[in-house]
């Protein structure tokens, strides 16, 4: 136990001239930094396009700033209005005409394989509604040179960060206190996991009212132009008189003692029969399920084995690092197949997808060591290493997170 905890500590560390996005003319009230309520205004709004192959529009959810939106920096198409139903969090400047407001927020070039500017940060913030609610989802755009934002709720009262912080509140309690409840790894990701399916209706992520939150950002920059570490998070709401059934996280992670020598090649594999449901529900829904890796991964599955069966059955490979997929269950969405021998990322398993405590999770890591150095459970994109799973689970009596590691 000692060993785990020592290790979980470790992940925590993953873990000029323009119109702010959430300008308040425009966009609804905004602290800049933080978060942004709802908002009826559509004015300046740039074209709405759903079928954009990059960055889809979705009425009312998720819409772009507008057309006099404008910095020095790549990703300005990547900003998002609040949404009609529901508000928005937002990381990164509050005044994009002000140096010293910008300046905290640039990750200048000269990262890998200089194997310079990569940074993992915090950001402490509570959540703007007074009462508990539920939300349908959340959408996510993130500037480019992201890899990841993940956020935890954390216990105690912190002050709202005004620009990267320290993440030692949230690594004390990561083993414990923090819960994991939202992340994405891609640019543009509509991580919700639920939908229109009949067996979606009622479905709902709670969140206490001003609940605290820690936002975990990772940035890196290989390119040869300043980035701007940047956020905007949509998150929409659900009225709670019709949520039945409770959406929380799946957290599953992997290879913390890892430990792969220079242009080694390793398989990391958790215990076949390691990971079960919660055992104090009778039955949930596995809602959905991504892959989080990094450089040196070449490919991540994911397994189950029936309660009674001899052999487990692929639920998905992914080969993408980058830009993993979210694999989503339901009534109405047929995965594509993989392809291991053309690296084709895809999930055998398609329509609702339940699980019981006598059925048993597995997943694997198959990691190339493309460096000079010994790889371990890290946050360096490039020279370290991580073999986890994210996801949301949904049962009337869920509690907590779902949990794993090896």
């Amino acid at each position: 136990m000692a060993t785990r905890v020592t290790t979980l500590l470790i992940l925590a560390a993953f873990g000029s001239g323009a119109v702010a996005c959430s300008s308040p003319e425009s966009s609804g009230k905004t602290t800049g930094h933080g978060t942004t309520t709802k908002t009826d205004d559509t004015s300046s709004a740039a074209s709405c396009d759903p079928n954009d192959p990059k960055i889809p529009c979705i009425k009312d959810v998720a819409e772009p700033c507008g057309n006099d939106y404008h910095t020095d920096y790549a990703g300005d198409e990547l900003c998002l209005k609040p949404p009609k139903n529901g508000f928005q969090l937002h990381v990164g400047p509050d005044d994009y005409t002000d140096p010293d407001a910008v300046t905290p927020w640039i990750l200048p070039p000269g990262g890998f394989p200089g194997q310079g500017p990569d940074t993992n940060f915090c950001y402490y913030m509570k959540s703007p509604n007074d009462n508990d609610i539920y939300s349908s989802g959340y959408i996510a755009h993130m500037r480019p040179g992201s890899h990841h934002y993940i956020m935890f709720a954390v216990q105690g009262d912190v002050p709202d960060s005004t620009g990267p912080d320290s993440c030692a509140l949230r690594n004390s309690q990561i083993a414990g206190g923090a819960n994991f409840i939202s992340g994405a790894t891609r640019e543009v990701q509509d991580a919700t996991m639920f939908g229109d399916a009949p067996e979606d209706v009622g479905l709902g992520m709670p969140l206490a009212g001003k609940q605290q939150l820690n936002m975990n950002l990772h940035f890196v920059n290989i390119g040869d132009a300043p980035v701007l570490e940047e956020i905007w998070v949509n998150l929409l709401d659900e009225p709670a008189d019709e949520v039945t059934t409770t959406v929380k996280a799946i957290e599953w992670l992997g290879g913390l003692t890892m430990s792969i020598p220079p242009h080694q090649n390793q398989t990391l594999e958790s215990p076949a029969t390691g990971c079960t449901s919660p055992k104090d529900i009778d039955s949930v829904r596995v809602l959905g399920v991504t892959a989080h890796m990094h450089a040196n991964t070449v490919r991540v599955s994911m397994y189950r084995q029936a309660a009674g069966a001899t052999d487990r059955d692929l639920i998905f490979d992914d080969f993408s690092w980058s830009e993993p997929t979210v694999w989503r269950f339901n009534s109405q969405i047929t995965n594509p197949m993989p392809d291991r021998d053309t690296a084709k990322s895809g999930a055998p398993f398609s329509g609702i997808l339940n699980a019981t405590p006598q059925d048993t999770f597995s997943w694997e890591c198959q990691v190339e060591n493309k460096t000079d150095s010994t790889l371990t459970f890290s946050d360096k994109a490039y020279t370290g290493e991580m073999c986890n799973i994210f996801g949301m689970y949904a049962s009337p009596v869920a509690k907590a997170p779902w949990s794993c590691y090896f």
